[in-house]
């Protein structure tokens, strides 16, 4: 071994033990190494900004190798001299300067023009024994870790025949350097200590260097490129550290273990993979999946002793400067590609139904997914990491938004915001719509359950009924009815995740009842009558009288047809109403006068004689209602001098001329006719007046004038037939002896 650390020689010779004692077996190869010679002992590689070219720091050799066209087959190798035994190589970010820090010499070589045939080599002296140089982002400055002195020099002026070089100290044995992205921060690694000192405010008089606890000895370090964390190769203890939380003076520190001699550590360009020079048993670690808890590590064997790996700034290889077998071994990585999501629109589920979408994504290595910080699945889902595949039975209908993330060591990508709908089918929860009134505005609203929100028509065997409609996004059934009657329908409910029909609807239209037949004719006591009320309405309406209203004797009402029958007993009027009611109201009927009919019997129809010259009356009397007219049957005359009262029945006037008269009179009303037997009138003559008084007859003073004539008159009024003459003047006689008798009377109370 040719490899010389200086004051780290005892480490070497420790290295080489391990290397003897703790072997570690190879995994699987990831990639295949190709070997390109270089010089003598290289121990540092560096790749070109622009991945042109690599250098090869060659301690033993002192020189340093210029790999030109490195991913060739044949690629070109040369060799620029140095003189001095470099330890440590670095490329300015122009890739026009390549600078090695030289330990045996503790000194720093600057080569410029480093790619034509003569570079320019320049040597300056520095910190005491530097294992290490990096290059700070803008190419102004250079940093050594310098393990002689436990130093940091920093050198800028870097053009000047002689730079200006600043030290600035550190402590005991650092053994690497590594510059921030941003050039604020320098990290250098102290095996010996355990720690990493960051090193801030470099331009200050005194830079502030603050020293970070590893609990592992670090050998080398390196920065992610968004300068957020540290990696640091831990020989002894043959793993590799993540550093977090930067800014902390306890930072978070966590271990990937590898195997012993760990010796070199580099980021990839995109910081989603590590590689890990492994001395001891001559391979490479490549680790990915960083934020994990288990990151994945792969394997690959490269040559002998590799003491230093970098990686092309394209991530598509890596190189590791191999010391026992003057090599540098070039690895190209299967090409990584970050994720492109090829299918990220998972279809709508069904709550309650098993589901499975596979989110697909493009990239290499294969991408994992995972569910966007702060998003959560719908519940009962779960999204499987390696295969994408969103699965499970959705518990909740209903609408919600995640996003998922494809990543491998390439990138990440995050999903558009999905927008998830768990679907359910639609279920009535409202499908009884009340009776509706015709001319009245209705509405009513069928409600479904269901995700999303069902839509809803009336199915194709049935019809609504005239003026309403169903709203198809609200359920409302609406409008006002024209008809009255009954229905039937069905609804149906419908969404993205199925159909529901109602049960058979009847759907009664109500209408308040109205009367189309109200007005009875008259019926006659004793005889059957019938007569139906009607009124339209639905459903349709039932009778009866209204309250405190009587009917007439022997007559009823059927409530259910509005039948009124029966055989009146009473002749009269009577009033009433009637009232027809349903559900949808009720009606009364203006008062009603009903007429019960009886056709007339002569209650009085024997009019006695009459005196001719004399006045005369005498009633006709019916039973019967209405009351009846009467009149003379025809072909018959009154009497002369009479006449007959049509409303009255009345027999009255003077009549004229002796004699007797035959006649009928009929008495009619709206039940019928009834005419008398023949009546035989007789009208007497006036009877004669009497004899004068003689002279021996005493003068008979007359109190009344009408007395003479009384009897007569009673004769007349009382209408005696087939009185004897002799009766008469025997009446006339004794009404004359009462005369003479009063005017005796009167006579004596007088004195002569």
């Amino acid at each position: 071994m040719t490899m010389r650390l200086g004051r780290g020689r005892s480490l070497l010779a420790v290295a080489l033990v391990g290397v003897l004692t703790l072997v570690v077996p190879a995994a699987a190869n990831a990639a295949e190494a190709t070997n390109i010679p270089v010089g003598e002992d290289p121990v540092s590689v560096a790749v070109a900004p622009d991945g042109s070219a690599v250098y090869v720091a060659q301690r033993a050799g002192k020189s340093v190798s210029r790999i030109t066209n490195p991913t060739a087959a044949n690629p070109t190798v040369t060799n620029i001299p140095l003189g001095v035994a470099a330890r440590s190589v670095a490329v300015s970010p122009g890739g026009d300067v390549v600078y090695t820090a030289n330990d045996d010499t503790s000194s720093v070589s600057r080569i410029t023009n480093p790619t034509s045939a003569n570079p320019t080599v320049t040597t300056f002296k520095v910190g005491n024994t530097p294992l290490s140089v990096a290059v700070s982002p803008d190419g102004s400055a250079i940093y050594t870790a310098n393990i002689g002195n436990g130093t940091l020099s920093r050198i800028t002026n870097l053009s000047a025949a002689i730079p200006t070089v600043t030290t600035i100290p550190l402590g005991k044995g650092p053994y690497s350097v590594a510059v921030s992205p941003d050039g604020s921060t320098v990290y250098a690694a102290h095996l010996d200590d355990k720690t990493i000192s960051r090193i801030t405010n470099l331009t200050a008089a005194t830079p502030t260097v603050t020293s970070l606890s590893l609990g592992v000895g670090p050998i080398d370090v390196a920065v992610s490129p968004d300068g957020k964390t540290l990696y640091t190769a831990n020989y002894y203890a043959g793993s590799v550290s993540r550093v977090t939380d930067l800014s902390a003076s306890n930072p978070t520190v966590s271990t990937i273990p590898l195997s012993s001699g760990v010796y070199s550590v580099a980021v990839s360009p995109d910081g989603n993979a590590i590689y890990a020079a492994n001395l001891s048993e001559n391979t490479v670690s490549q680790i990915t999946d960083l934020t994990t808890a288990n990151p994945a590590v792969t394997k690959t064997v490269v040559g002998k002793t590799p003491f230093s790996v970098a990686v092309s700034p394209d991530g598509a290889s890596f190189y590791t400067a191999n010391s026992s077998d003057n090599t540098v071994s070039r690895v190209s990585l299967p090409t990584s590609t970050p994720p492109t999501f090829k299918a990220a629109a998972p279809p709508a589920a069904a709550a309650g139904s098993a589901y499975s979408y596979t989110f697909i994504a493009s990239g290499s290595p294969a991408p994992t997914f995972s569910v966007a910080s702060g998003d959560t699945l719908p519940s009962g889902l779960t999204l499987n990491s390696a295969t994408g595949e969103l699965s499970g039975a959705p518990a909740v209908e209903g609408s919600s938004t995640f996003r998922v993330v494809a990543a491998n060591s390439a990138g990440t990508v995050t999903s558009d915001v999905i927008t998830f709908s768990v679907q359910k089918s639609p279920m009535f929860t409202a499908a009884t719509p009340p009776t509706a009134e015709v001319g009245e505005k209705y509405s009513y609203t069928f409600t479904a359950a269901g995700y999303p929100a069902p839509s809803y028509s009336v199915a194709t065997d049935g019809t609504l009924p005239d003026g309403l409609t169903l709203d198809a996004t609200t359920g409302e059934l609406s409008g006002i009815l024209t008809t009255a009657g009954t229905s039937t329908f069905r609804v149906v409910a419908a969404n993205a995740a199925g159909t529901v029909t109602s049960d058979l609807i009847t759907f009664s239209v109500y209408e308040e009842p109205a009367f189309t037949r109200v007005a009875p004719s008259a019926a006659l006591v004793g005889s059957a009558y019938s007569y139906t009320f009607a009124a339209s309405g639905y459903p349709a309406p039932s009778f009866s009288v209204a309250t405190g209203d009587v009917l007439p004797a022997g007559l009823s009402l059927n409530a259910t047809t509005g039948a009124l029958s029966g055989t009146p007993t009473t002749a009269g009027t009577a009033t009433f109403r009637i009232v027809a009611a349903n559900a949808a109201g009720r009606v009364t009927s203006d008062p009603i006068r009903f007429e019960v009919h009886a056709a007339p019997a002569f209650t009085a129809v024997t009019p006695p004689p009459a005196m001719a010259g004399e006045e005369y009356s005498y009633t006709f009397a019916t039973s019967g209602y209405p009351a009846p007219i009467y009149s003379i049957a025809a072909d018959d005359i009154l009497p002369a001098g009479l006449t007959l009262d049509t409303t009255t029945g009345e027999l009255s006037g003077t009549p004229t001329t002796a004699g007797t008269v035959t006649f009928r009179i009929s008495a009619a009303n709206a039940a019928g006719t009834e005419t008398s037997d023949p009546i035989t009138f007789t009208v007497n003559e006036k009877a004669a007046p009497s004899p004068s008084p003689t002279a021996t007859s005493p003068s008979v003073p007359v109190a009344n004038s009408s007395a003479a004539s009384a009897p007569a008159a009673v004769l007349a009024a009382t209408g005696v037939a087939g009185v004897s003459i002799a009766f008469a003047l025997a009446v006339i006689l004794i009404a004359a002896g009462i005369v003479l008798l009063f005017a005796r009377r009167r006579g004596t109370s007088h004195p002569r």
